[in-house]
């Protein structure tokens, strides 16, 4: 319940926010793309997140710099750098109970959310074909001092060389690739990760966090009601 407690989004319910680690490599237009994908997104039916950092080799045609996949969101492909807003957040936290049953990552926590979810939709995002952001390894608390060294920084630099003339993009093409599959729900293990089993503690520590949280929403809500009427 930490998102909405953050000063930089106080008050900005519409806003899109990101959240990417401190190793990612961020190109010119990324904030550029940000700002027209989200508007194309708004078009969309039910489109939820914001992926500006896709799995790639690195290897782009001019025309990938300005074509956008609107997908199923899957955790694999689409967290690096991930971008929601207060919708999609409160989405998430009502769903709560299923977010704190997975104790691992916060992605796998929101893919059984996406997979579960009571309206039976799965969360859709939009990314962009060719990545505005590469994971380089080489952020603070890895103990390195000589970032020059590392493939994610050459993959970005010499992207940054190739395409210089096709970053800005006028315009985006969409291409919808919405499809459902079933073999997700297939192996998923609520009760173990790849490395350790489930800590109860850690269960009821998030649970009991969200559950004083939404608490504390519904006595504002009902003051400021009350408030209203009188």
């Amino acid at each position: 319940m930490v998102f909405e407690s953050l000063t930089a989004v106080s008050g900005r319910d519409a806003e899109l926010v990101f959240f990417m680690e401190d190793d990612q490599y961020l190109l010119q237009d990324f904030l550029y793309m940000a700002i027209y994908m989200r508007k194309v997104a708004t078009s969309l039916p039910q489109c939820n997140m914001l992926s500006m950092a896709t799995v790639s080799d690195g290897t782009f045609m001019g025309n990938d710099s300005y074509r956008t996949e609107f997908t199923t969101w899957q955790p694999k492909y689409f967290s690096d750098v991930l971008g929601f807003d207060f919708a999609t957040w409160n989405t998430i936290v009502s769903h709560f109970d299923m977010f704190c049953l997975i104790d691992d990552s916060w992605s796998r926590s929101v893919q059984y959310i996406s997979l579960n979810r009571v309206d039976g939709e799965r969360f859709k995002v939009i990314s962009s074909e060719m990545p505005r952001s590469f994971k380089t390894s080489c952020g603070i608390g890895r103990g390195v001092t000589n970032c020059g060294v590392f493939e994610g920084i050459y993959k970005a630099l010499n992207i940054i060389k190739r395409q210089r003339d096709d970053f800005f993009p006028p315009y985006l093409e969409v291409y919808a690739n919405i499809e459902l599959v079933d073999n997700d729900f297939i192996g998923f293990d609520i009760m173990k990760n790849n490395r350790v089993r489930i800590d109860i503690r850690n269960q009821e520590l998030c649970n009991n966090i969200t559950r004083a949280k939404v608490k504390k929403i519904l006595l504002d809500m009902k003051t400021q009601f009350s408030s209203l009427t009188m």
